[in-house]
């Protein structure tokens, strides 16, 4: 009888996946020629061209249709230069999806904040609509909307409850570089997008981060507030001096990104939407194999969404077809057939173990931050019900995805 990898069997797949990070001569160049301009941050000496913060930021802000970009260091300072420019502070509440990645709570908890955890909704995994417009109160100053797992947020209905209760929306887009709703690229549609090119992600320059905004004043707020309070100087510098003068507008700290980080994005940037398509066009090839596969199915969109961007890509899984097995034993199962690392989503926040609000500077404000105050049962079952496959794993070809599949009706199989 055939056996499962795990237990010492012959894997399904032995080849390597498509590798992420990737290099490229093209790419290395673009890192030699930013090595030897003698300017490896903003905040270096002028040379004569512009810095590669510049160019980057021009290029991502024309990639989104935006009218300003700001590069951050990572993901957690764009969310954070976003929060201070909106002026929230101490007690102020904004609505975060119970299901995110921590940064979301600890950015809003660091200014003093109160992160109020949202329930998501089934179908996209990302933020209720419902759930948001019942959790407002008159302290609600913000609503941080994350496009989460290859999906849009229901940007129409948060949209109808921004405008109806006048409160701005936040846009996570670290998961959901490119991807459009109604034609506008996300991060466009609310009052700021937040972006990360942590190493994971399908824009990466191992950490970083970018602020994207069409409102002049947010822009310059947020500059501001990443630049040590400085902005750029009008006009062009003289050569060997800083491009950067003194604003003193903002409590504000350094949160740049540096220049060679700035070169590789620029270098990336340009493969972004081809990468993308590869992976959406083996997405729907995934789809269409697994429709034959009893017990699972993959997760939708939200209406109006016109492209998405493939990051993690959930599984749904009915685990009554898989002997009722736990998804964390059927995504070890899985890790061993494929050679790479299946998981579940993230733990819901109300019990993530990386949130803490035990720090001393939170003692006045203990029962407010207190997680646990919150019932997210929406969360909980996504968390036992999905699993996510890496993007690498779809930059590839049909056999990939045939591996993909196979892998999957073996062990239900075997275990069912």
């Amino acid at each position: 009888m055939e056996q499962l990898a795990i237990h010492g069997g012959k894997p399904v797949r032995q080849q390597a996946w498509p590798r992420w990070p990737a290099s490229s001569p093209a790419l290395e160049e673009e890192v030699m020629q930013c090595l030897r301009s003698q300017r490896w941050t903003v905040s270096g000496f002028y040379q004569d061209q512009p810095s590669y913060e510049e160019k980057f930021a021009r290029a991502f802000a024309d990639f989104n249709n935006a009218a300003f970009c700001i590069p951050t260091a990572n993901g957690t300072a764009a969310l954070l230069c976003s929060l201070q420019a909106l002026g929230i502070g101490p007690d102020d509440e904004v609505i975060v999806p119970g299901l995110t990645w921590v940064a979301c709570a600890i950015t809003v908890a660091s200014l003093n904040a109160i992160p109020v955890m949202v329930d998501v909704d089934q179908h996209t995994l990302c933020l209720s609509p419902q759930k948001v417009e019942a959790a407002i109160t008159e302290r609600t100053k913000a609503i941080m909307v994350v496009h989460l797992y290859s999906a849009v947020a229901d940007m129409g209905a948060l949209l109808h409850i921004s405008e109806k209760y006048n409160i701005p929306i936040i846009e996570d887009c670290a998961q959901a570089h490119g991807a459009t709703w109604q034609g506008k690229r996300v991060g466009t549609i609310g009052a700021v997008g937040a972006f990360s090119m942590q190493q994971g992600k399908i824009l990466t320059s191992g950490e970083g981060g970018a602020v994207v905004t069409n409102d002049q004043t947010l822009a310059d707020k947020i500059y501001s507030i990443r630049t040590n309070a400085r902005k750029k100087m009008n006009g062009k510098p003289s050569t060997g001096y800083m491009e950067l003068e003194d604003a003193g507008d903002s409590f504000a700290s350094n949160y740049c990104l540096s220049e060679i980080s700035c070169a590789i994005l620029f270098n990336k940037l340009q493969s972004l939407d081809q990468e993308n398509e590869i992976r959406n066009n083996n997405r729907h090839l995934l789809r269409q194999l697994l429709g034959n596969v009893e017990g699972v199915s993959m997760t939708d969109s939200a209406p109006g969404t016109t492209s998405v961007s493939t990051y993690h890509l959930p599984l749904r899984i009915n685990r009554s077809h898989f002997g009722n097995i736990t998804i964390k034993a059927l995504c070890e199962m899985l890790s061993a057939e494929l050679g790479i690392w299946i998981h579940q989503p993230y733990i819901p926040l109300n019990k993530h173990p990386l949130y803490v609000t035990d720090d001393p500077r939170f003692a006045a404000r203990r029962e407010q931050l207190n997680p646990s105050r919150y019932q997210l049962p929406g969360c909980w079952e996504v968390y036992n019900t999905h699993l996510l496959l890496h993007h690498s794993m779809l930059l590839g070809n049909e056999e990939d995805i045939n591996d993909i599949v196979n892998s999957i009706k073996k062990i239900k199989t075997i275990v069912q």
